[in-house]
């Protein structure tokens, strides 16, 4: 079959609409109030290539929660996001990258476990401007059963001058509220990532959505997965959806849909991130994939974990659903997944049963010789 020969016009456009931004990532410093989490926030963000791991924080982040250190976190989040004020995009790709970053920020709030009433001033765009809204937590959603002792929540956010936000946890930190469950809802046979949670959880979103409209959903790596489940279920409620290195639903789920109106979706993928690699995305006009490089080579980890739209250089191509549905090694992925979750699912399970009878037996003896 012979190929078409494209003139100059036509490579010149391709790559025009490809080709969305090449520069600096987002800058934007937090409080330092605390050295060890400044760091930490700092290297998630990108703009720094290492850190020191303290004592305090490695056992924050493996061993047991430190609502301290979480506050801190929080408040590193606020000083970020109000110095984006501060770097405002003056071009349609720049507006791209800080639109991605922002997105991020608040895709990861979650992961800072705020309480309800607490704010977070959030820079939101409103009639082609950008300015700052403050926001406060006004509900946190129980995804998970009561009685489970390993919760997942999502977060609603309200704010008299922006549109409503739901973010959406995704598999947290071991020794973060929720671990073993979202460990779970990645891993539930049978099921696409994150459908277990979004099914239990799903009356409690309908509740919170009611009467709402132009909400704007977030999510990251299994987080991102919940706002697809949310994406397939309440469109019209909502105006747009940001998800950053999601897992992508089972093909079935996407059969006979096709976003040519609605919510606006942006689906951000970074490059050797291994989550984003499986699964579907949906299709259709209002879809839009954008694959996000980093200056440097970057391991699956920390290419999953970290921001690259804040780091040093930044660059960002626009992609297609339908081309990266039809990925080879995107199809092998999501049939390995798909098999593992039936010998994963009930590993993770006899662990977190032999880690509660284990605590209660440690907590049994110690009540006794006290």
């Amino acid at each position: 079959m012979a190929c078409k020969r494209l003139n100059g016009k036509e490579i010149e456009d391709g790559l025009n609409h490809t080709f969305i931004y090449s520069g600096k990532g987002i800058a934007a410093m937090g409080t330092a109030a605390h050295p060890g989490v400044h760091d930490l926030v700092q290297y998630l963000l990108g703009r720094s290539d290492g850190f020191s791991l303290t004592e305090e924080i490695r056992q924050a982040i493996l061993h047991r929660e430190n609502r301290a250190l979480l506050a801190h976190v929080r408040e590193e989040f606020r000083a970020i996001l109000a110095a984006c004020a501060l770097h405002l995009p003056k071009s349609e790709g720049e507006e791209k990258i800080f639109e991605a970053f922002v997105g991020n920020l608040i895709a990861l709030i979650p992961y800072t476990y705020p309480e309800e009433g607490e704010a977070f001033d959030i820079p939101i765009q409103s009639e082609g401007t950008w300015k700052m809204a403050r926001y406060c937590v006004d509900r946190k959603i129980a995804l998970t059963p009561k009685w489970f002792s390993s919760p997942i929540v999502a977060y609603g956010l309200v704010a008299q001058e922006g549109p409503p936000i739901l973010s959406f946890i995704g598999t947290t930190f071991p020794a973060g509220e929720g671990h073993v469950a979202t460990l779970l809802a990645d891993f539930t046979p049978g099921l696409s990532v994150g459908h277990a949670p979004y099914l239990f959880g799903r009356d409690t979103i309908s509740h919170w959505l009611a009467g709402k409209s132009g909400v704007q959903v977030y999510g990251t790596s299994l987080g991102g997965a919940l706002a697809l489940h949310t994406l397939r279920h309440h469109s019209e409620q909502l105006a747009k959806v940001c998800v950053f290195n999601p897992a992508g639903l089972y093909p079935w789920h996407w059969w006979g849909v096709s976003y040519d109106t609605g919510p606006k979706v942006h689906i951000y993928y970074q490059h050797q991130d291994l989550v984003a690699s499986m699964g579907s995305f949906p299709t259709g006009n209002q879809v839009s994939v954008y694959r996000v490089f980093n200056h440097q080579p970057e391991d699956f980890l920390r290419a999953h974990a970290r921001l690259y739209t804040g780091s040093h250089q930044v660059m960002m191509l626009r992609s297609d659903a339908q081309y990266e549905n039809g990925r080879f090694c995107r199809r092998v992925l999501t049939v390995v997944h798909f098999i593992a979750s039936f010998i994963l699912f009930p590993l993770i399970l006899l662990g977190y049963l032999l880690s509660v009878v284990y605590r209660r037996l440690v907590e049994n003896i110690g009540s006794r010789l006290s």
